[in-house]
């Protein structure tokens, strides 16, 4: 039985709970969408999708990782050396950094933008 302030925790928890699944799936739709060779992105295309995908992945430990994985094997696949590059060390720090909490909220992900810079509006 649930009484009082109880309701509202719960109400808290499983809203939590259905949108981090919600970010994870979305995540997911973006980073195969990016990978999809049928629908004939570009480059840059393909990356703003991943990096669509980095904006949400960066509280997920492994899924942030998984993000920059996809961003080094993208700028890999069309030898995009300035991306090649400058994946290493964000693949390095990514696990780390959503750890500790310390990845920028609002960065995205690649060679854009520093690896601790926030975007500003």
């Amino acid at each position: 039985m649930i009484v009082g302030n109880q309701k509202s925790i719960v109400t808290v928890k499983v809203t939590v709970k259905m949108n981090r699944r919600h970010s994870i799936v979305e995540i997911k739709l973006l980073v195969d969408k990016s990978k999809d060779s049928s629908i004939g992105l570009s480059y840059d295309e393909r990356l703003l999708l991943l990096e669509d995908a980095h904006l949400l992945s960066q509280s997920f430990t492994m899924t942030h990782f998984f993000v920059h994985w996809e961003m080094f094997k993208l700028a890999f696949s069309y030898m995009q050396w300035n991306e090649i590059i400058g994946e290493v060390p964000r693949l390095v720090f990514a696990m780390p950094g959503s750890l500790l909490g310390k990845a920028p909220k609002v960065n995205v992900g690649s060679t854009k933008m520093r690896i601790f810079e926030e975007k500003k509006d």
